[in-house]
C-alpha cells in the first residue's frame, strides 16, 4: 500500500498538486470513497451544498447519511457563485461539494476563475470543499480546485482511468491532515485493508510505465468512440432530445424530451444492444429526464445498431 501512495505521489506531484505520499489513501471504489468522506466530516442533518444537476453525490449516499442538500444551479463557468452565497446567507452550509472537470450533465466546465472564486468564497466563510475529479493528473492544463488550492481548503478525490483500466475500480483522497486523520481511521474500521492483487497489480503498472503506455494507447481510441457515439445519437435520437455532456469522457448523456416519452414506463433490455442504458433519476430526481448510453462493444457497426435499436425503443414509446 505503501509502496502503491509512492507511485501516486510520484504522479500527483507531476501535475502540480504538490501532495506527499503520507497524505493519500486509496478507498476501493468511487462511491465508497464519496461515502466515506461525506461521513467523516458530517452528520445527520448536516447542509450540503451541491452543484445542480450533479450526477456525483447519488441519493442513495445522502440518503444514507440523512443530509440537507440544498442544490446551486450552474452557469456558463461553473457553479453559479452568486447564488452559492445568497442561499448560503440564509442556510450556513456544513460543505461544499463539486465535480471540477465540469458537470458533464449540461455541457458545462468550470473555469479558472470561478474555481478561485468557489475558494475564497470557502474561505471566507471556513467551510470545506469536497472536489470529485475524473483522471486529471493526466490533464496537466486542467481546471482543478485543489492545484488553486492554497489554504488547504480542499478534500479531493480522484480516480485512475477506472473506465480504461477495468478492474482498477480505485479512488484515491487527500485531505488536509485533521480531516484526513477521520478519513483514515473510517477507511480502516470499514475496510481492514490488506494488500491484494489488484493493489500489486496496479502499483506493478505505475512503476513499470505500463499504465502511462496504456493511457497513451487507447485515449485516441476512446475519443474516436466518442465521436462515434455521438454522431450517432444526434442522426437516431435528436427527434426525441439532444446531447448533454461536457467532452471529457466517452459515455454520452441524453436529455429526453419528457412531454414525449414518459420515462417512468421506459426499460430496456440492455442485452440486446450492445450498450448500456441507465436511467438518469437513479442520481437523483432532478435527473428523471436524462438517460445515460455506455456502450460495452468496441465495434462500431454493434454501437450504431445499438443506437438504432433505441430510437425504436424510444418510437414504441410514443405508440
Amino acid at each position: 500500500m505503501s509502496s502503491l501512495r509512492l507511485e501516486l505521489a510520484k504522479r500527483i506531484d507531476l501535475s502540480n498538486f504538490h501532495l506527499y505520499e503520507n497524505n493519500i489513501l486509496i478507498s476501493p471504489g468511487r462511491y465508497f470513497a464519496i461515502d466515506l468522506v461525506l461521513q467523516s466530516i458530517l452528520r445527520s442533518g448536516s447542509i450540503l451544498y451541491i452543484e445542480s444537476p450533479s450526477h456525483i453525490v447519488s441519493t442513495s449516499i445522502v440518503n444514507s447519511i440523512g443530509l440537507n442538500i440544498i442544490p446551486v444551479s450552474m452557469d456558463n463557468e461553473g457553479l453559479n457563485i452568486n447564488e452559492l452565497k445568497r442561499k448560503y446567507k440564509k442556510n450556513r452550509s456544513s460543505a461544499l461539494f463539486l465535480s471540477s472537470r465540469g458537470n458533464i450533465v449540461n455541457n458545462i466546465c468550470l473555469s479558472k476563475n470561478r474555481a478561485q472564486e468557489i475558494l475564497e468564497f470557502a474561505n471566507d466563510v471556513n467551510i470545506p470543499v469536497i472536489e470529485m475529479d475524473y483522471n486529471s493528473i493526466y490533464y496537466p492544463d486542467a481546471v482543478i480546485l485543489k492545484r488553486l488550492d492554497t489554504n488547504n481548503r480542499v478534500i479531493y478525490l480522484s480516480t485512475l482511468f477506472a473506465s480504461y483500466t477495468f478492474g482498477f475500480d480505485l479512488c484515491w483522497i487527500s485531505a488536509p491532515d485533521i480531516i484526513y486523520t477521520k478519513i483514515r481511521d473510517n477507511l480502516y474500521q470499514y475496510v481492514p485493508y490488506q494488500p491484494s492483487l489488484e493493489l500489486y497489480a496496479l502499483e506493478d503498472m505505475l512503476r513499470s510505465g505500463a499504465y502511462e503506455k496504456l493511457i497513451k494507447d487507447i485515449t485516441p481510441k476512446l475519443k474516436d468512440y466518442k465521436i462515434f457515439i455521438d454522431a450517432a445519437v444526434n442522426k437516431y435520437l435528436s427527434d426525441y432530445g439532444f446531447i448533454a455532456s461536457c467532452p471529457t469522457g466517452y459515455a454520452t448523456w441524453f436529455k429526453i424530451n419528457n412531454s414525449i416519452i414518459d420515462l417512468k414506463k421506459f426499460s430496456i433490455k440492455l442485452e440486446e444492444y450492445k450498450i448500456s442504458v441507465l436511467l438518469g433519476y437513479f442520481f437523483g430526481k432532478e435527473f428523471y429526464s436524462y438517460i445515460l448510453i455506455y456502450p460495452y462493444s468496441f465495434t462500431k457497426e454493434d454501437i450504431e445498431k445499438g443506437i438504432m435499436l433505441l430510437a425504436k425503443v424510444f418510437q414504441n414509446s410514443l405508440k
